[in-house]
């Protein structure tokens, strides 16, 4: 500049265009700096810049798109935008830039085809390029969404099997404030009591519980709230409570609530929720249960005393027998033994007194026990054994070999588990004898 001002042979006009001239230059020259630093940032943004023309076709796409479809800029650039899209797409973005085409800016989701056939969900952020009201092109972001996309579509699904959950199961989910009152009810209160869940829920406590439910709620809560002042109750902790509701057809049913505090960040209750399922079959059953021990009980007791009765009978009727056997027996037998007998007549004599006197007794009841299993043949002979009497005694009382008593000596020692044993066969029945 400071060359051409130097030279004075120049006319002002002269000067005056080449100093226009040399402003045009540097102009230009921060134009391009200016371009340069536009593209190196355009070129290096993570999202992807792109300019189309009025019919959709791509003039630039920044070269981040390599990143995004695996596609380098100069594959893409000349195409239309729409070659990209997946085919189930392709109807609402012709209408998406129809709206466009008249200046109308607004996002769009979409799914767009990789160069290795991938999918991936894209968002643009497009803004119209107008002149004169003319629709020239646009410019916008095409962000990848599709990692967000995974997300949304993972919670939709979470979503919608907790709400089938909620909505199936038998149990009704309760939502209630610390003022109780209802917040929420599942729609399986139509099944436990006739209630849609808004019936439900603007129903309050007074409506739903028996005036004796009413008093156990009240009661609870109040403990609840007194052990969350003491500041040492575990914060996990429930309370299963057996209350009766009423129905909308009037009726009652039994329902078991498991009930534990919805807390805050503070772990301060903020709400209970409750777990409710009808057991009314199940009080129903426990009430024919107990019903049912009473009777037995009652029943129990009935034949405890028809026990006894018959104990006392048989008690009586004992001492009648013995009594008319010490009066109207044992006298006359006693009569008998005082006169002139032969030694077989004596023998039978004492046989006859010592088995009246032995009728009633322990020992002989004991002994023809279903237990041992005694014949009758046996046990006179074991009564014999226990009076001393020796085995030919015995026989000759019997009438019957001494064999045979030693026979029945084995039967008697065998039943009584004395077999090969050294014990005394009328040490051992005395000893039954005083049990």
């Amino acid at each position: 500049m400071g060359d051409l001002m130097k030279d004075d042979n120049k006319t002002k006009k002269q000067l005056v265009h080449e100093l226009t001239e040399l402003r045009s230059q540097n102009a230009a020259l921060k134009k391009s700096e200016s371009a340069e630093k536009y593209r190196s940032l355009v070129e290096n943004i993570r999202d992807v810049i792109y300019e189309l023309d009025s019919q959709g076709v791509v003039l630039y796409i920044s070269p981040v798109i390599r990143d995004m479809l695996g596609y380098d800029s100069a594959e893409i650039v000349g195409k239309n935008f729409i070659e990209l899209a997946h085919k189930d797409d392709l109807s609402g973005l012709a209408e998406w830039f129809s709206e466009l085409r008249k200046g109308v800016e607004s996002p769009s989701e979409y799914r767009i085809i990789k160069k290795s056939g991938e999918l991936r969900w894209a968002r643009t952020k497009t803004r119209p390029i107008m002149e004169d009201g003319q629709f020239k092109g646009a410019r916008g972001i095409l962000i990848d969404i599709t990692d967000q996309r995974r997300v949304e579509e993972a919670l939709r699904e979470s979503e919608k099997k907790y709400r089938w959950m909620v909505h199936n199961m038998a149990d009704v989910i309760t939502v209630i404030d610390m003022n109780l009152r209802f917040t929420y009810v599942s729609p399986a209160i139509m099944r436990l009591r006739g209630y849609t869940a808004e019936e439900a829920t603007a129903q309050t406590f007074e409506q739903v519980m028996t005036p004796e439910s009413l008093q156990i709620i009240a009661k609870v809560f109040e403990e609840e709230m007194k052990l969350e002042a003491s500041g040492t109750a575990d914060p996990g902790r429930g309370r299963i409570l057996e209350l009766e509701q009423y129905k909308k057809d009037g009726s009652i049913v039994w329902i078991e609530n498991d009930l534990s505090f919805i807390r805050d960040e503070a772990q301060k209750p903020v709400g209970i929720i409750s777990l409710s399922r009808d057991i009314t079959d199940r009080k129903r059953a426990e009430e024919e249960l107990l019903s049912k021990a009473k009777s037995l009980e009652e029943l129990n007791t009935a034949l405890n005393v028809l026990i006894d009765h018959y104990k006392n009978d048989q008690r009586e009727f004992e001492e009648r027998i013995m009594s008319n056997i010490r009066v109207s027996i044992i006298p006359y037998i006693e009569k008998i033994k005082r006169t002139r007998l032969d030694i077989d007549q004596s023998a039978l004599i004492e046989i006859i007194e010592r088995n009246f006197r032995d009728i009633s007794s322990p020992f002989l009841k004991s002994i023809s026990s279903e237990y041992f299993r005694f014949t009758t043949k046996e046990i006179e002979i074991v009564s014999l054994i226990k009076d001393g009497k020796t085995t030919k005694e015995i026989a000759q009382i019997l009438y019957i070999g001494k064999r045979t008593v030693d026979s029945y000596r084995d039967n008697i020692r065998g039943k009584l588990r004395l077999a090969n044993k050294k014990v005394n066969l009328k040490t051992y029945l005395l000893s039954i004898s005083n049990t």
